[in-house]
């Protein structure tokens, strides 16, 4: 039974941008259910970057149908311009884990930014510098922001001594 209600699908790996005739085949067939529930919004994200941008081209992309690229350090900064080759409707970026500053981050033809840090325990250390530049980024390219986890530990805590 088919949802009939306007609901945000996210994706949370594009498993078929893996190499092969099949990928072609597979994101096909994925991109015609898509098209075909035009009241739902997909939200596909990936990190095989260079196989979506090979692929793109074969695609017809629905108009719900919105792409992100994995991007947590300035290493992963290439990933930006092969999204910017996709003729998707939406192209976001999702900063998570954050691991480091985005220096040279530049945002023309993205819409959406999202950025947090890792949670569990062991978990990687955010510095909020990270964030505010990121932030800043976003605010003087007129893209959305959205930030979604710390994972600090409280100072008041730390302050008295306590640990989480």
């Amino acid at each position: 039974m088919l949802c009939s209600h306007p609901r945000r699908r996210t994706g949370s790996r594009f498993r078929l941008l893996r190499s092969g005739t099949s990928c072609a085949r597979g994101c096909t067939s994925l991109f015609e259910v898509i098209a075909n529930t035009p009241q739902h919004t997909y939200q596909v994200l990936t990190k095989r970057t260079h196989r979506l941008r090979q692929v793109a081209e074969r695609l017809e992309w629905p108009a719900n149908l919105w792409m992100g690229v994995s991007v947590e350090s300035a290493k992963e900064l290439s990933r930006v311009d092969d999204l910017r080759q996709v003729p998707a409707a939406v192209k976001f970026l999702s900063c998570e884990p954050l691991l480091g500053p985005l220096d040279g981050l530049e945002l023309s033809g993205i819409d959406w930014v999202i950025a947090g840090g890792e949670s569990g325990p062991g978990h990687r250390p955010l510095d909020e510098a990270w964030v505010t530049q990121i932030r800043d980024t976003c605010q003087q390219a007129d893209v959305a922001f959205f930030f979604k986890l710390l994972c600090t530990k409280p100072k008041a805590l730390v302050a008295v001594g306590g640990a989480l």
